[in-house]
């Protein structure tokens, strides 16, 4: 199967060299064109289906939930700041620092 492989590559890249250096030239001598299709209508099948009946409903229940309690408090931290100032149009680009 390797070997097929490595023939089948060996004659590709023959074929691509020959194209590039100009051994090979394809013209095409007659324009190609696409088959012509026709598609007619069809007939869907007839189905009967027979579902069971279901009803939707609510009652009340009683269920455990969870009781969370998030508890916050203030603290001092150092975040970062960003100040940006416009750049002056009348400047160079080598004029700025």
């Amino acid at each position: 199967m390797r070997l097929f492989a490595l023939i089948v590559g060996f004659v590709v890249l023959a074929v691509v060299a020959a194209m590039a250096v100009g051994l090979v030239d394809f013209r095409v001598t007659q324009e190609g064109e696409l088959p012509t299709v026709r598609v007619y209508g069809g007939q869907l099948p007839e189905i009967d289906v027979d579902i069971a009946d279901i009803e939707l409903g609510s009652q009340q229940a009683a269920i455990e939930v969870p009781d969370v309690d998030v508890n916050s408090r203030e603290v001092e931290v150092t975040v970062p700041t960003i100040d940006a100032e416009d750049a002056d149009a009348s400047d160079e680009p080598a004029d700025r620092q």
